[in-house]
């Protein structure tokens, strides 16, 4: 449980370095609303991209099929914010905010 040999440690730092790298581009080529939180599938999307970025530096021999899940993830997000622009898509991925207080008093 506690060995760690050289060569993992090595596979660890050049896998972590380049999805870190992969990670860059993509969020170049997709723009900054890529970890925006605008909205709730915007956020999920972050913490789907945060979990796969583990499971990738995690498992050094999963890289290339890690990048591609990762544009794979980033491209549905940007299919999801188009139709959300263009045919009012939001009603389907979004959450109405719920009020749950309103002058001091819990709203049953």
């Amino acid at each position: 449980m506690l060995e760690f040999s050289l060569e993992q440690f090595w596979k660890t730092v050049v896998t972590s370095l380049a999805i870190f790298l992969a990670v860059v581009g993509i969020v170049r080529i997709n723009g900054l609303r890529t970890f925006s939180k605008m909205a709730s599938f915007d956020f999920a999307v972050t913490v789907a991209v945060g979990s796969l970025l583990a499971s990738i530096a995690l498992t050094p021999s999963n890289l290339l099929s890690g990048i591609v899940a990762l544009g794979t993830i980033v491209a549905a997000q940007r299919l999801v914010s188009i139709l959300r622009r263009r045919f009012r898509f939001e009603r389907l991925v979004d959450n109405t905010p719920v009020l749950l207080m309103a002058d001091g008093a819990v709203i049953e």
